[in-house]
């Protein structure tokens, strides 16, 4: 299944890939990232990450990738409710924060009351950017779920599956 990519969601830096967390409003994608840059992750933007297509050279032939960049004026500030903006750069130190950033994974974050559904579903898929496809996965969160475990387990998770294949 392909989704288009949207626009809206936050994008870091975690065990060298690029993981764009995207879901409604609500869901937890700016704390889940806070809660991974408290564990080593680096901020590239809160809410609306500026994409764009880019070429990266791979040995002897051009390879695409969707890369994110932060808007002036925003780099290293994240909406927290309850909190408001905080400055990540100030709070955690600026190596937590960084400019741009290839996307490699997404993970959405749903939210959802049906514990049946989140038990049993695998929610792997693809969103595509103008001619990329990107890899990812649905998760979905209930009140008592640690969604930085999770999303810690996804990432490890994908990096451990020698060809990405969504089933």
């Amino acid at each position: 299944m392909t989704a288009a990519l949207p626009l809206h969601g936050t994008l870091i830096e975690y065990l060298d890939m690029g993981i764009y967390l995207i879901g409604s409003s609500g869901s937890g994608k700016s704390e889940t990232a806070l809660q991974l840059i408290d564990k080593g992750a680096r901020l590239i933007c809160d809410d609306a990450p500026l994409l764009n297509l880019s070429a990266e050279e791979t040995g002897s032939s051009h390879q695409y990738a969707v890369t994110g960049h932060c808007p002036e004026g925003f780099l290293g500030q994240m909406h927290i409710r309850n909190l408001g903006i905080v400055n990540i750069d100030e709070l955690f130190g600026r190596e937590r924060v960084k400019n741009s950033q290839r996307i490699d994974f997404i993970i959405e974050i749903s939210l959802t009351e049906d514990s049946d559904l989140y038990n049993t579903q695998e929610q792997y898929r693809y969103w595509a950017f103008q001619s990329q496809q990107i890899p990812g996965i649905q998760l979905y969160r209930s009140a008592d779920q640690n969604m930085a475990l999770m999303v810690h387990t996804a990432v490890l998770q994908f990096k451990a599956i020698p060809a990405y294949k969504p089933e």
